[in-house]
């Protein structure tokens, strides 16, 4: 609903919204998401009705609309729906990028995993001083020359309740490679290899 007052004074209340922003660094009108992964596939498939992590997490970085009709808007929330409880999402050979901020939360790191099937990296955090939040998952089959499982390149990344087994690099971060900040809470970081 649009304020009257505003009607009649277009530029006071184009400041005002301005300060806001200023003053608490988050835009009048931006509002975080919550986007639902539906499916284990891998694929960018658009109007399929399915939104795959690869998907999601490609909303969430350009704030576009999934094919749930949930469009990414700022620092954004991926969740698993429930049917994928119990399963693996088989990535397709290419790594999945994460180029602003996000929280990617799993439904427990017993009940889902993403596997890279040795084809690739898992994940790679690419934005700089960007906050990524990763829980609830296991990461298996990672293959990188470094950060086989996580590529923490310039992000702020926290891993809550993740297990991060079975990863590869060929030169080292057999599980993560982090350059910048990591906080590592109730998570098993174990049988990766490097070198």
């Amino acid at each position: 609903m649009v304020n009257p007052s505003c009607l009649k004074n277009k530029k006071l209340c184009a400041a005002i919204g301005l300060a806001l922003t200023v003053m608490t660094g988050v835009s009048a009108t931006s509002h975080a998401a919550t986007l639902t992964v539906n499916s284990a596939a891998d694929n960018m498939i658009a109007g399929d009705g399915l939104v795959t992590l690869r998907e999601a997490v490609e909303a969430a970085d350009t704030d576009g609309m999934t094919d749930l009709g949930q469009t990414g808007s700022g620092a954004d929330t991926i969740t698993f729906d429930s049917s994928l409880s119990g399963g693996t999402i088989l990535l397709d050979g290419s790594e999945i990028e994460i180029n602003s901020e996000l929280t990617i939360s799993g439904p427990g790191a017993d009940e889902l995993t993403i596997d890279a099937q040795g084809n690739s990296r898992i994940f790679s955090v690419n934005a700089s001083g960007t906050d990524v939040t990763i829980s609830g998952l296991t990461l298996t089959g990672g293959n990188a020359f470094q950060g086989a499982a996580i590529l923490n390149n310039p992000g702020n990344l926290t891993l809550q309740g993740v297990h991060i087994h079975g990863n590869n690099a060929t030169n080292y971060g057999g599980g993560i490679e982090n350059k910048n900040i990591i906080t590592i809470t109730g998570s098993t970081i174990s049988n990766n290899t490097a070198g």
